[in-house]
Formats: C-alpha cells, sequence, structure tokens
C-alpha cells in the first residue's frame, strides 16, 4: 500500500525529533512496518538518539514496575494450593494441551510440564515409574541437552532409550530444549477421571 508523501515527511519529521517507531505508529496511525521502511536510511542526530534512549529507559522501568506490581499481585491472588484447586489446574491443563484418546501432554513450557507432572505424583498418586518421557526436538538441537533438561524439570531421568522424535528445520530460537512429552502408562481409568472433571468443571461454569 502506498502513502501520500505528506504522510511520509510527517514520519521522517518525527523520526528526525527523536520520536520511536511506537510512538510515530501512535501518532499518526499507520503501520508499524510502514514506518520502519521510511525511516531505515535516517542518520539521526545525537539529540534524537539521546532522546530515544531516555524514552527507552523510561520504558523500560516503567515495564520492570509492572512486571513488580503483576508478581505481587499474584502472590497475594494465589496464595495457598489447596489439594482441590491443583487436580482442577493439572485438569484444565490437560484439558487444553492433553491427548484426548490417552493419558498423555505434550508441551514446550517447562512451567507447564513442571506443574503438571508434580500434580499427578502428589495428587492422582501416579508414581515414577508410571511415568513415560518422550521428546520431540529440532535437528539443530543438542539431543544430549534436551533429554538432560527435561529430566530437571520432570525428575524423571531420561535414559539412553528414550524416545527422541528429531524434526527437520530449526526451531532453537523458540524451542530451545524441544517439546516434552508426558504419558502415564496404565492411565485409561486416570484419563476417565480426568475427563469427568473437565465436564463437571464445564457444567459448574456454564
Amino acid at each position: 500500500m502506498s502513502h501520500p508523501n505528506k504522510i511520509i515527511k510527517q514520519i521522517q519529521i518525527l523520526r528526525k525529533r527523536g520520536r520511536s517507531i511506537n510512538e510515530i505508529v501512535s501518532a499518526l496511525g499507520i503501520a508499524k512496518s510502514t514506518v520502519q521502511r521510511h525511516t531505515a536510511k535516517i542518520k539521526l542526530s545525537e539529540r534524537a538518539l539521546a532522546r530515544i534512549g531516555e524514552r527507552l529507559r523510561t520504558s523500560t522501568i516503567l515495564s520492570q514496575n509492572e512486571w513488580q506490581s503483576a508478581k505481587q499481585n499474584a502472590i497475594k491472588t494465589v496464595g495457598y494450593i489447596s489439594s482441590k484447586e491443583a487436580k482442577i489446574v493439572a485438569v484444565c491443563l490437560y484439558w487444553a494441551e492433553g491427548n484426548k484418546s490417552d493419558f498423555s501432554l505434550i508441551n514446550s513450557d517447562p512451567h507447564l510440564i513442571r506443574t503438571f507432572v508434580n500434580v499427578i505424583r502428589k495428587e492422582f498418586n501416579v508414581s515414577n515409574d508410571q511415568i513415560v518421557i518422550s521428546l520431540r526436538v529440532y535437528e539443530d538441537l543438542s539431543v544430549q541437552k534436551c533429554k538432560s533438561f527435561w529430566s530437571c524439570v520432570t525428575g524423571v531421568r531420561l535414559a539412553d532409550q528414550t524416545s527422541v522424535e528429531v524434526l527437520k528445520g530449526r526451531k532453537s530460537g523458540k524451542l530451545e530444549h524441544g517439546m516434552c512429552r508426558v504419558r502415564v502408562r496404565r492411565g485409561g481409568r486416570l484419563l476417565k477421571l480426568i475427563r469427568s472433571l473437565a465436564e463437571q468443571i464445564a457444567r459448574t461454569v456454564e
């Protein structure tokens, strides 16, 4: 999409005055890619660079303060997790990410995997010898490092015979440790319970 010369000139003037890309986007109501395209070759003055640097510092401090406030709010909100609440957490994780035909779940988030494994151990009496871990990694990742990482996350020792599916492509930037699949051996009865709990939660909040 082409833009009138007047808009392009406004973009460039604002940038030379030390406005950030996001500020220009907000001020003119145009796409970020458009602003980036028309400011890429602009050489900024020291004054403009100083303003942009100050804005970035201010934005960073604001973001840090917001994170701190959010974390404090989270501590107050969550407080103590009861056994019932922990079970509901596991059910919701499985409901969103689990396989519906057998008791297994796959995800790349270590916090999600650790939470799920810890809860099924503690609240559903799943023993370590029932937990089977398998991995899905891209070919640019170290299989051994991924095994070591997920072993620490799950508390399950991953041996040489651990199933690892190696996928073509390079995804280390997004999936640094690949994906971890947690399956429960002889988990048919537990699967029925989890799915029944999910159905009951759905009925309760309708």
